[in-house]
């Protein structure tokens, strides 16, 4: 293990063995460490990642096809793999999908000759591949005489015969707006990653802004409860959020937020983390409980604790990782982070 020893007003720190620095007195955990840089002009941007490490997500798809009229078209099916920011590889699209993958432009008429590009977006806007769906015309691609056709003669008509009453059909009734399989579900927490704004109405307007969420360390950002969907006029998809900033002036007021997924995103993990092992990244630490509705408290576990997990489980519209204990703890990201920091 190496340990950062400051070097007056360089930006990149300088790094000795632990036992050296342990010796010299040199050690610091990580808000010490914050406050040194901090002291010597060193914006803590540069050494502090925000979620503590780096992206590796990656996605990959089959790069093009060609489909005769009418053939079916299912963007699933050309997903090869895929990366999570953590480096778990997925090779199925349910669990890519699980992790936030979403098709744009996967809706194609097979019926209309033509090229399509079909995007599959993983984590929102961090990577993203595409893949080319051609179409040809009917007969086409092919080269050589044509033969015309026979003449053909007309067929008898038959006599016609009444035609019967119509039946009266009952009217169509209005179809729920198609929802991404990223989005979060009603009555789930979300929190915003970036600065967004809660709007009286679903097409954004800066005049109709109800208040500002600025972007905050990752403990610190601001929470929602879904509570419904809502489209702009140009059929960009919104939450209709209540907010749940209990410590905020904002607390309660009802609006609508982005629901792009590189701005806002649920609260609560829904993967296990690669090595099964949790960081407690909450300035109080958490709890542990015997129940997965958090009853039977029995222990409690400090900032910077690493937990070995051993599974998930669902409550409600919550996720809560089972340490090998048995014990039940949060999966709330705003509390514990996956992997060892």
């Amino acid at each position: 293990m190496l340990i950062p020893r400051p070097s007056g007003m360089m930006i990149a720190p300088t790094w000795v063995p632990k036992a050296t620095a342990e010796a010299a007195g040199q050690t610091f955990d990580p808000d010490s460490l914050v406050e040194k840089y901090a002291a010597a002009g060193v914006p803590k941007e540069l050494y502090v990642p925000e979620d503590g490490f780096k992206d590796q997500s990656k996605v990959t798809v089959t790069p093009s096809i060609t489909l005769a009229l009418g053939d079916k078209f299912d963007a699933t099916e050309h997903f090869i793999a895929a990366i999570t920011p953590e480096g778990r590889s997925v090779t199925k699209y349910c669990d890519a999908a699980a992790e936030g993958l979403v098709i744009d432009g996967g809706n194609i008429d097979t019926s209309k000759p033509g090229t399509y590009t079909v995007t599959y977006h993983f984590y929102g806007s961090d990577q993203k591949a595409t893949m080319t769906v051609t179409i040809p015309a009917a007969g086409g691609g092919g080269g050589g005489s044509v033969t015309p056709p026979a003449p053909i003669t007309p067929a008898p008509q038959p006599t016609p015969t009444p035609s019967p009453a119509p039946t009266p059909t009952e009217p169509t009734k209005p179809t729920t707006p198609n929802i991404p399989n990223y989005a979060a579900t009603k009555k789930a927490a979300v929190y915003a990653l970036k600065t967004i704004y809660l709007y009286q109405n679903p097409t954004f307007k800066k005049a109709q802004r109800m208040a500002r969420y600025p972007k905050q360390k990752r403990i610190n950002r601001p929470m929602f409860v879904v509570i419904d969907y809502a489209r702009s006029n140009g059929g960009a998809l919104r939450y209709k959020v209540r907010d749940v900033n209990h410590n905020s002036k904002t607390d309660g007021k009802i609006g609508y937020i982005t629901a792009k997924w590189s701005h806002v995103r649920p609260v609560y993990y829904r993967s296990m983390p690669k090595g099964n092992v949790i960081t407690v990244i909450s300035k109080k630490g958490v709890h542990a409980y015997k129940n997965k509705n958090l009853t039977g408290q029995v222990k409690s576990y400090k900032k910077g604790t690493h937990l070995k997990v051993k599974s998930s489980v669902k409550h409600n519209l919550t996720t809560r990782y089972v340490l090998s204990n048995g014990y039940h703890v949060t999966a709330n990201k705003k509390l514990v982070i996956q992997g060892k920091y």
